[in-house]
């Protein structure tokens, strides 16, 4: 928490990742990768449909690169969430 406030205030100009799980439009789930300490941030955020970039706390997308598709089954007790966990560890 406390380092997403500090980066609130004094944004990066290290590139970061961000792997984003959602739609605009819908609550996305959001896993921040920050290469040069290590931090790894999420958070859960609501974008307008009519958003095209992504905008969060200072930080402006400036390129986008798929890098693949899941598909999660919710019947079995999988979340958005669930998935992030497995991807953090």
């Amino acid at each position: 928490m406390l380092t997403h406030l500090i980066n609130t205030f004094t944004p990066s100009a290290t590139p970061s990742a961000l792997l984003v799980i959602g739609k605009f439009g819908t609550t996305n789930h959001v896993l921040h990768l920050l290469p040069e300490n290590g931090t790894i941030e999420r958070f859960n955020l609501t974008t307008p449909s009519s958003t095209t970039t992504f905008r969060y706390s200072g930080a402006i997308e400036q390129t986008r690169e798929e890098i693949g598709a899941v598909t999660l089954h919710v019947g079995d007790g999988e979340t958005a969430d669930s998935f992030l966990d497995d991807v953090e560890t």
